[in-house]
C-alpha cells in the first residue's frame, strides 16, 4: 500500500543505477571492450573521473547516509539510502506476515547488494592489475561525451534523495501526489488508523539503522575477503554494526549477540585472495562463476527446444516439402500441364469458332435436360 515509497525508489534508482551502467560503459571503454572483471585491476590511477563517479553510484546504491540526522526534516544521506530506507520501514510498519517476510528479505538484499557492489569496485579499480600489459597501458579516461553525463547523474545520485524526499514521501508529500494515489492499507497507532507511509514514521529506531548496518555489514565482508584486510579490522567491522545495533535502543540480549555473530562472521572469513576462496570452496565457487547456471538452465529449457523446432521446419518443411516435393512437382507438373494447354492455342480462327459452338451446344442441352433451371 506505500506506492508513494515505490515511487521514489523509482525515481532515485533512476540515477545511481544509469550512473553505474553508464559508468560500466566507460570502464569497457578504456578495456578496449573487455568487460571480464577478474582481467582488471588498478585502474583507479587510469580513469580516476570514472572511478570517482563510480564510487558516487556505488555509495548511493548501497545506501549510505547518517541514520536518524534529519535536517529540517529530510534525512541525510544519498538518494538510495532515503528512498531504500522508506521501503525498509514501510515493510515493518505493515505489521503483517508478509510485511516482515519483505523486511527481512530487503535487509539480506541489503547486505548482499552493499557485498557485490563494493566487490565490484575493489576488482575494477584497486590493487594489481590482472590485465595484459598492452590493454592496461593503453587504458585511458573515456572523452567528455560520455563523463558529462556520469557527472549528471552522480549530482542526482547524491541530491535527488534529499531534494525531493519532502514531496514523495515527507511533509508536503499529500499536495505533491495531490490524492493521485490513495493508500489502500491503514495499520493503527495510538488507538488511531494511519496510512503505511504515516506509519513508516514511527517505526523503532533499530528498524530505521538496519539498512545502514546491513550496508557495513556487506562492505565489511567485502573488504575482509579482497582487500587481504588484518584480523583487527575484520573483528572491527562486526562489533561496529553491533555498536550501532546497541545504540539504537535495541534490547542488549538482541544487540550483543548480533554483535558477537557479526564479529565472528568477518573473523571467520578466510584470509586472502580471491584465488584462495575458490580453491577452498570449490563446488560454491563454480555454482556461482556459473551464475547458478541459469544460462544452462534456460538453454536447455528454451533455446534448444526452439532451435530443434526451427531446425525441423527447415530441414523438413522447407527443405524437404517445400524445395524438394512441392518444388519438384511444380518444375515437373507445371511445365507438361502448360505444354498441354499451349496446344490449345493454336492461333486459327476456326479452332476458336469450332470452341464456342461446343460450348454453347453443351449450355443449351444443360438447360433442356434441366428444364430451364
Amino acid at each position: 500500500g506505500a506506492y508513494e515509497a515505490a515511487m521514489f525508489h523509482l525515481f532515485t534508482h533512476a540515477f545511481f543505477k544509469a550512473l553505474l551502467f553508464l559508468g560500466a560503459g566507460s570502464v569497457i571503454h578504456a578495456m578496449h571492450h573487455e568487460q571480464d572483471m577478474r582481467k582488471m585491476g588498478g585502474l583507479k590511477e587510469k580513469i580516476p573521473l570514472t572511478y570517482w563517479m563510480m564510487v558516487i553510484g556505488t555509495v548511493a546504491i548501497t545506501g549510505v547516509g547518517v541514520p536518524l540526522v534529519y535536517f529540517g526534516g529530510t534525512p541525510l544521506g544519498f538518494a538510495g539510502f532515503l528512498s531504500k530506507d522508506m521501503i525498509v520501514e514501510t515493510a515493518f510498519a505493515a505489521h503483517t506476515g508478509a510485511g516482515m517476510y519483505a523486511f527481512w528479505m530487503l535487509i539480506i538484499g541489503a547486505v548482499m547488494t552493499s557485498f557485490y557492489s563494493w566487490r565490484l569496485i575493489f576488482l575494477t579499480f584497486h590493487g594489481q592489475t590482472r590485465a595484459d600489459h598492452h590493454t592496461f597501458d593503453h587504458a585511458h579516461e573515456s572523452p567528455n561525451v560520455m563523463l558529462i553525463p556520469l557527472v549528471v547523474l552522480a549530482i542526482g545520485s547524491f541530491a535527488a534523495g534529499m531534494v525531493f524526499y519532502p514531496e514523495f514521501v515527507g511533509k508536503i508529500e499529500e499536495e505533491w501526489w495531490a490524492g493521485s494515489i490513495a493508500s489502500i492499507q491503514t495499520v493503527m497507532h495510538d488507538g488511531h488508523g494511519i496510512s503505511i507511509l504515516e506509519a513508516a514514521h514511527h517505526v523503532p529506531y533499530w528498524v530505521k539503522v538496519s539498512p545502514f548496518v546491513a550496508m557495513l555489514l556487506g562492505l565489511g565482508i567485502a573488504v575482509s575477503s579482497y582487500m587481504r584486510s588484518p584480523v583487527w579490522m575484520r573483528v572491527g567491522f562486526g562489533v561496529l554494526a553491533g555498536l550501532f545495533l546497541i545504540f539504537a535502543s535495541v534490547p542488549w540480549y538482541i544487540a550483543v549477540p548480533i554483535g558477537v555473530a557479526m564479529a565472528m562472521l568477518f573473523l571467520a572469513i578466510p584470509y586472502g585472495s580471491h584465488k584462495d576462496l575458490a580453491e577452498r570452496h570449490q563446488v560454491l565457487h563454480q555454482f556461482l562463476l556459473n551464475k547458478w547456471y541459469f544460462d544452462e538452465i534456460y538453454d536447455f529449457l528454451f533455446v534448444r527446444p526452439v532451435m530443434w523446432v526451427g531446425r525441423f521446419f527447415w530441414k523438413r518443411g522447407d527443405g524437404n516439402t517445400i524445395d524438394g516435393f512441392l518444388n519438384g512437382l511444380a518444375m515437373g507438373l507445371v511445365p507438361w500441364m502448360t505444354r498441354r494447354a499451349g496446344r490449345l492455342q493454336s492461333g486459327f480462327l476456326f479452332h476458336y469458332a469450332f470452341v464456342m459452338l461446343i460450348g454453347v451446344s453443351l449450355i443449351i442441352t444443360w438447360f433442356a435436360i434441366g428444364g430451364g433451371h
